[in-house]
């Protein structure tokens, strides 16, 4: 096993042409990047992007204009950043043909006859003004000259160039001897922007050779002198000599200048402004100002096309620009990590780390002592024939993959008993978690069965008691104790036989000398191999009397209402029939109001008695074959001249012929449900529209009625209660029509009692249509 893995380290050595540079990254990427922290500035370094959005916005092609450039510099001048660092090289002239032309034009004017006048003069200057504002190199140079502590890029390469080297740009150490990073020539600035910038350095960018940015050069050597890179041309700008010679000679010792980076994460990245935010902020102080103000300020392109995407070791599509802000924070934190140094040795001290504790995983005796004696003795072997033989950092970071397979062997061992222990951790937690939800659920389930109020008696399949609730005891005077183990007829005689799981039971129980009417409900259930029956007991004693309360009130209301205003109608219909002789038409129309407020009254004390009926489920049916045609028109003609009241049309539509169709129903009482839907629909139907009434065979052994108005239709807010008492529902017109609220109520009612069912479709602002449908015989 051991083989085997330390095989698998060495893989990436044998397999490659550069047999360290594998190794070196394998480490940097996967251990020393995740496991080493990374210290961060914070909003001290900000970044400046032109993106996409930024060129279209300016509305212009990369590169920007000189005079696009100068207000931007003039803008970020204004923030007062501590320090700008421009990404970016203006190698080529703007229109310095301008300046020559007007040196020109003011030599051949000063030698004509015009020089000496005051107008001569004036057109001078107005010249040099012209030229001067034309000059896109000098306006820039003057907002460069503005912001003061701004460094521009260079651009070193190994080829030759047209471009030779400034004679201002000094190196920051003369014959500084070989370096990671060297060229042959140098791009810079036109030599306007040069002299006008305070710094400058190199924008150039190492990659390994897998094409990931790990190393940064902050030197790069020409012609045997060393010059900044713009990170640290950017550090160095504040600083004065004294001050900027440790930085200098902890990076000339940093792997020949160029260290490896320590990279912020995916997740805590630079602040990033877009380059026309800033451009078009405006001249009043604002939020961009804030974040500008004291900090390092990096300006570079990030749009598509114009800089290459760079992978790094802990993101791929990193900018140049980022990469430079990256080095000026390891520069002001001083947290870079050279290659060949801290690596080697993290990885000795993991081998370590692992081999001891698999050592103590394995066991505490003799055994794990020589296991972790020889770990030691290995990795003390290891260190010693790294440090003899090799000749350079790069060598040592070779043999890192052999202590990596003795650390994947204990890692291994150490994951498989960690998992195990884990699992098994796992398990315990989530039987306790279990455990300690059914404890919850049986305490609330017990206080639950505690507090209701109902009395609660378990019984055994020999029909003994097993258990009493509290309430039980107080219901039948008589304590647990004494009571369990009997039978339970002693407390309720009708509780002696066995009942069907779900029943209610009625029964009584002599208790206190007097009886008492009980109602039950039995639930049957098993438990451990026995079986159970559960009461649900409770009095019924107050609600029977209540009971007996309504039938009176409603014998009384039948008695001492219905029939007097029955006998009153009566005597009014015979005055107005002229049955005691002629009356005053006057006199006449006063009776037939009171009559027909008479018949409204009456047909509201029947409408209260049918409900309460239909609540006592004592409402009886005298049901008889009734052609279902003969039903229909019966109801439409006793309804008619109800609609023509309203202006409305009642009429009988045949969707199928009904003659064979026979109901079983009492004539009466489906007249009354068809009735009251005739009568809702004329109230909600418009004058000249008509109320249409059909019927159909709509199953095997079924009927269907329907009522059709052309009305405004039902609103959805009133449809789940519309069949419910004393509900009166605004039509989708917005308007209340008279009626007690009890029709549809009592109509359901009824038609239930038939064994059928009652429905609605409805549609505001086109009508709605009532359906009854019920059993028929043929």
């Amino acid at each position: 096993m051991l083989g085997v893995v330390a095989l698998l380290g060495l893989l990436p050595i044998l397999s490659s042409k550069l047999p360290f540079a594998p190794a070196e990254a394998f480490l940097y990427d996967k251990v020393l990047v995740p496991l080493i922290a990374t210290e961060t500035v914070g909003d001290r370094i900000v970044i400046i992007e032109v993106d996409d959005r930024s060129l279209t916005e300016v509305g212009e092609r990369w590169p920007l204009s000189r005079a696009t450039w100068a207000t931007f510099f003039n803008r970020i001048a204004a923030a007062g950043p501590a320090a700008v660092a421009a990404d970016i090289v203006f190698a080529e002239p703007s229109s310095e043909g301008l300046a020559e032309l007007a040196t020109e034009v003011r030599a051949r004017f000063a030698s004509s006859r015009f020089s000496g006048s005051e107008a001569g003069r004036v057109l001078i200057d107005v010249v040099d003004d012209v030229a001067a504002s034309f000059d896109a190199d000098r306006a820039l140079a003057s907002s460069l000259a503005s912001l003061g502590d701004v460094t521009l890029g260079l651009v070193f390469a190994d080829t030759p160039s047209f471009t030779s080297k400034p004679e201002t740009l000094l190196p920051v150490r003369p014959d500084a001897g070989p370096l990671a990073l060297s060229a042959r020539t140098v791009t810079a600035s036109t030599p306007t922007l040069f002299i006008a910038a305070r710094g400058h350095g190199a924008m150039n960018i190492l990659s390994d050779p897998d094409a990931v940015v790990r190393r940064y050069p902050y030197v790069v050597g020409l012609q045997g002198d060393a010059y900044p890179s713009l990170a640290l041309a950017t550090r160095l700008s504040d600083l004065s000599a004294t001050e900027s010679e440790p930085i200098l000679r902890r990076v000339f010792e940093a792997d020949g200048g160029a260290p490896l980076l320590r990279y912020r994460g995916s997740d805590d990245r630079f602040v990033r402004l877009s380059f026309s935010d800033v451009l078009f902020a405006g001249s009043e102080p604002g939020p961009i100002d804030a974040l500008i103000r004291g900090r390092y300020v990096f300006v570079g392109a990030t749009a598509a096309g114009i800089e290459d995407v760079l992978r790094t070791p802990v993101a791929f599509g990193r900018a140049g620009v980022e990469v430079h802000a990256t080095a000026l924070e390891n520069l002001l934190l001083g947290t870079w990590l050279v290659r060949g140094g801290a690596a080697p040795w993290v990885s000795l001290i993991l081998s370590l780390v692992v081999l001891g504790a698999l050592a103590v995983l394995i066991g505490r005796g003799l055994l794990a002592r020589w296991l972790l004696l020889a770990a030691v003795c290995g990795l003390v072997a290891y260190l010693v024939l790294a440090v003899l033989m090799a000749d350079s950092a790069g060598l040592a970071l070779a043999l890192v993959p052999v202590p990596f397979g003795l650390v994947g062997l204990a890692a291994t061992e150490g994951a498989h008993r960690w998992r195990w222990a884990r699992l098994e951790r796992e398990r315990l937690l989530e039987r306790e978690r279990l455990l300690e939800a059914e404890r919850v659920a049986l305490d609330r389930m017990r206080a639950v069965v505690e507090h209701v109020a109902d009395a609660i008696v378990s019984v055994d399949a020999q029909r003994r008691i097993r258990w009493m609730k509290p309430a039980a005891e107080s219901l039948f005077r008589r304590r647990s104790r004494t009571a369990v183990d009997r039978p339970v007829s002693e407390l309720v005689p009708d509780f002696a036989e066995r009942q069907i799981s779900g029943a209610i039971i009625a029964g009584q129980a002599h208790i206190g000398g007097e009886q008492i009417p009980l109602e039950a409900t039995a639930t049957a259930m098993d438990v451990g191999g026995e079986h159970f029956t559960n009461y649900v007991i409770r009095d019924v004693a107050a609600r029977k009397a209540l009971e007996r309360q309504k039938d009176e009130f409603i014998a009384s209301v039948n008695h001492e209402l219905r029939t007097p205003i029955t006998s009153m109608l009566g005597s009014l219909r015979l005055v107005t029939q002229n049955a005691v002789g002629p009356i005053p038409d006057t006199a006449r129309d006063l009776l037939v109001i009171a009559e027909k407020n008479g018949e409204r009254l009456l047909g509201l004390v029947n409408d209260l008695l049918d409900a309460a009926k239909i609540d006592a489920g004592r409402l009886s049916l005298d049901p008889r074959p009734i052609p279902l045609a003969a039903l229909l028109k019966e109801a439409v003609d006793r309804h008619r001249g109800f609609g023509l009241r309203y202006g409305v049309d009642v009429v009988i539509v045949a969707d199928e012929p009904l003659d064979d169709v026979v109901v079983p129903a009492e004539k009466e009482r489906l007249i009354q449900v068809l009735g009251n839907l005739i009568s809702n629909a004329v109230k909600h139907s418009p004058t000249g529209s008509r109320v249409e009434v059909s019927g159909l065979v709509s199953g095997p052994t079924s009927a269907r009625i329907h009522v059709r108005d052309f009305g405004p239709g039902i609103p959805a807010e009133y449809h789940s209660q519309l069949f419910e008492r004393f509900t009166m529902a605004v039509a989708g017109d917005g308007q209340k029509r008279p009626g007690t609220g009890l029709g549809l109520a009592i109509a359901k009612g009824i038609v239930q009692a038939h064994r059928g069912a009652i429905g609605f479709d409805t549609e505001v602002g086109k009508g709605t249509t009532f359906w009854v449908e019920i059993p028929r015989l043929s």
